[in-house]
């Protein structure tokens, strides 16, 4: 999503943990998206002080985050985009239902931090897979 984002000129922040953090800069690269700076991000780990992270985010944009086999990240996951998500940011996050428990679990989480707002299937495009799950978040101010 966020390469896209770059390719239509936006400046973005992409980040990805370092293992895999080769692979994203190659990727970078070879599409040549200028407007794009990677970095490294562990979910839970302190990086407000980093350079990258000085100035609030307009818009935050999460896909393919959670997985079953995952779920002990998910509470960090939530810890950092609250982080990094203001009252005035836009932040969406894609997401496909895999296991309910997993599910479940995950919503509950966010709903700790965040209003969760899920689009009507109805106002995704034509042809968006019919499991995919479109969540609004917006971060609530008591949090």
């Amino acid at each position: 999503v966020g390469m896209v984002l770059a390719k239509l000129g936006m400046e973005v922040v992409l980040t990805e943990r370092p293992l895999a953090l080769p692979l994203l800069q190659r990727n970078v690269d070879e599409n040549r998206l200028s407007t794009a700076q990677v970095h490294a991000l562990t979910w839970g780990e302190p990086f407000l002080g980093a350079a990258w992270a000085q100035e609030p985010f307009d818009v935050v944009v999460g896909s393919d985050l959670i997985f079953p086999n995952n779920s002990e990240c998910h509470a960090l996951l939530v810890e950092t985009l609250a982080a990094v998500v203001r009252p005035t940011t836009w932040c969406w996050v894609a997401y496909e239902p895999r296991e309910q428990a997993t599910d479940t679990s995950f919503l509950g989480l966010l709903q700790r931090k965040f209003d969760v707002e899920r689009l009507a299937p109805d106002c995704l495009p034509e042809n968006a897979p019919s499991d995919l799950w479109l969540l609004r978040l917006h971060r609530k101010l008591s949090s």
